[in-house]
């Protein structure tokens, strides 16, 4: 062996120089852009080519090795003048917007390009939550009996001996123990001074917990009596802060799961997925969303309307006083009606008489000059929503957008001409562009309209199909504000009400209240001495989930697995039924935020309005 062989792509041996082993990589990005066709694509297409071409170039060796700094700068480089100039080779250039800003998603107002860095990241991370977590692979196990024989994942430590593929492993250690959480099971062997653990919904005890005095290697387990049934609460009071042992002794003990489970905390399912590790990696950044940019790309128009009106917004098209910014030169004329140092944003989107009389010839007649539109974050957000057409629907709106995105895109591209090629503005041909190019593209807004009607009209899924019954269930939650609600109606076989009940709770999301409407529905029918053959709600995730027997979301493993105990035990049937024939235990739910409940109603105790719902026969 010469140190060259490669397998999938990947060099067996490393050298000395780290950055030399990937140089390969480098290598063929580069050569994707030799040639005059990667040269003639459109900055609309460069962002396609890069985002499903280049990006998966480096896959496999990013999802072994973490590359260093100085490669992951080199293929941002090389993608960030690529998408800029169409070309790759050496030489300055003119960048009007910071990179980071680009590798934003397009609803925070970047571009939706990944960092090199940040990608190989959350690669490496996949390999990492798998160390972690339940998964059994033969890797895994070479490298778990190698470096961490008897101990976990979390709490494990590498010697400096260890190899290029360990070390790029372990450098996502951190990162996934922070966004980790441990669901305790009957073993209970999680490490307190370690790890995220939570025994109760939505309650996550983690370092901060802990009482700052006391150290040692203790588990969860170690935290209960010898049963296993009760706390420990000397034991709870002294190792954790007052707030969170008092949170630790109202967790239930598990009983039903006998394992500890791993769940990623930042994504609903507790699945680990990219996506959700690349968010979590940049939550920073991502933390502010830019609404004018998110309803461009939203818009059924063409990318390169979408790129150039993102550009308006951002300030990143090369006017001259874009330039006089950056190089101290003048500014220039408006290349449209000739006015001295007028090359500018404002002066192009309502100031320049060719602007004005292009739209007052549009099929709108609009004054343009009156709307006191400054820059082109403004004019953007006009477009979106105009404010003078007022409730006249959304065929209206998307028209009069994708209008005004053609009328400024085509106006770019006659200043463009007559700046670099000496062009002539010939007013009239300008207008007859717009309208062609209008009359173009409007057909693809009818048929964007068409399949979102489509989408919009299909027919909701019905989880599991109800039988015949001695007695049926409907529940419901509704929630205002803080406040929230649960009802459940009561219905015998042949269709006449049985009894009513409704209950206040404090909940955190709308699938939890949905959720301690099924539990209240279990309640009352045992309260009632009843038996319930089906059981209706009338959402969907939680109603699949029940028959599914997987629990919709993490933070509510514990209430979930409790009800669907209760389920099974009882052989209840769960279905899903619309809003509109659930009614009777929404009238309930919205009247139980108002007034006083909790338990069985007498009839004379609910509104006349609710009532008339309720005692209607199904």
């Amino acid at each position: 062996m010469d140190g060259g062989e490669r397998f999938l792509g990947n060099p067996l041996l490393l050298k000395g120089n780290r950055s030399k082993d990937f140089e390969f990589i480098i290598d063929k990005i580069s050569s994707r852009f030799e040639g005059w066709r990667a040269r003639l694509l459109s900055q609309a297409a460069r962002l396609t080519l890069i985002k499903s071409v280049l990006a998966a170039i480096s896959i496999y060796s990013m999802s072994v090795f973490k590359l260093p700094k100085k490669t992951t700068n080199r293929i941002d480089g090389i993608i960030r003048k690529f998408w800029w100039t169409g070309q790759a080779k050496e030489g300055r250039y003119l960048s009007l917007k910071a990179w980071d800003s680009l590798c934003k998603p397009k609803a925070c107002g970047g571009l939706g390009f990944r960092r090199s860095e940040d990608v190989n990241f959350c690669l490496l991370a996949k390999l990492g939550w798998t160390m972690a977590s339940e998964h059994t692979c033969l890797w895994k196990s070479i490298l778990s009996d190698r470096y961490y024989p008897e101990t976990a994942f979390g709490d494990s430590y590498l010697p400096s001996n260890a190899s290029p593929v360990a070390k790029s492993i372990w450098a996502t250690k951190d990162f996934i123990v922070k966004n980790s959480v441990w669901l305790i099971g009957r073993e209970a062997t999680v490490k307190i001074g370690n790890l995220q653990w939570s025994g109760s919904d939505g309650v996550v005890i983690d370092l901060g917990c802990l009482n700052p005095m006391m150290c040692g290697d203790l588990c969860v387990r170690d935290l209960m009596l010898e049963d296993g049934g009760r706390w420990n609460i000397p034991l709870v009071a002294s190792w954790f802060r007052p707030s969170s042992a008092e949170s630790i002794l109202k967790f239930a003990l598990p009983s039903s799961q006998p394992r500890d489970q791993l769940c990623w905390k930042v994504n609903p399912s507790g699945q680990f997925t990219l996506k959700s590790a690349y968010w979590a990696l940049n939550n920073s950044r991502f933390d502010h969303e830019d609404v004018v940019c998110k309803g461009i790309w939203k818009k059924h128009v063409h990318e390169r309307l979408k790129l150039f009106l993102w550009r308006f917004v951002h300030d990143v098209l090369p006017f001259g006083s874009k330039l006089a910014s950056i190089f101290g030169s003048t500014i220039g004329r408006c290349m449209l009606c000739g006015l001295e140092e007028m090359d500018v944003v404002d002066h192009f989107v309502s100031g320049c008489d060719v602007t004005r009389s292009l739209w007052f010839s549009s099929p709108w007649g609009i004054r343009i000059q009156s709307f006191n539109l400054v820059g082109g974050r403004d004019l953007v957000a006009w477009l979106l929503e105009p404010s003078f057409f007022g409730d006249c629907g959304g065929k209206v709106l998307n028209e009069f957008f994708l209008y005004g995105a053609i009328l400024y895109h085509k106006l770019w591209n006659v200043r463009n001409d007559i700046f670099h090629n000496n062009g002539v503005l010939c007013l009239a041909e300008a207008r007859k562009a717009i309208d062609r190019s209008f009359a173009e593209h409007k057909p693809l807004l009818e048929v964007a309209g068409d399949s979102e009607s489509n989408e919009r009209g299909s027919s909701a899924v019905r989880w599991g199909s109800p039988r015949p019954a001695r007695m049926r269930c409907f529940v419901d939650f509704a929630s205002a504000g803080d406040d929230g609600a649960v009802a459940a109606v009561f219905y015998d076989g042949a269709g006449e009400i049985f009894a009513a009940a409704a209950s206040k709770v404090r909940v955190h999301s709308v699938l939890e209240g949905e959720l301690e409407a099924v539990r209240f529905g279990l309640d009352m029918a045992m309260l009632l001495e009843v038996d319930v053959d089906t059981l209706f709600s009338d959402n969907q995730t939680l109603v699949k989930a029940l028959v599914e027997e997987r629990v919709p979301t993490w933070y509510l493993h514990f209430s979930f697995l409790n009800v669907l105990r209760c389920v099974v035990s009882r052989d209840i049937v769960f279905c899903w039924v619309s809003r509109l024939n659930n009614m009777a235990a929404h009238a309930l739910a919205r009247w139980g935020l108002s007034h006083s409940c909790n338990g069985l109603l007498s009839f004379w105790e609910v509104s006349p309005h609710v009532l008339t719902k309720l005692l209607v026969p199904l």
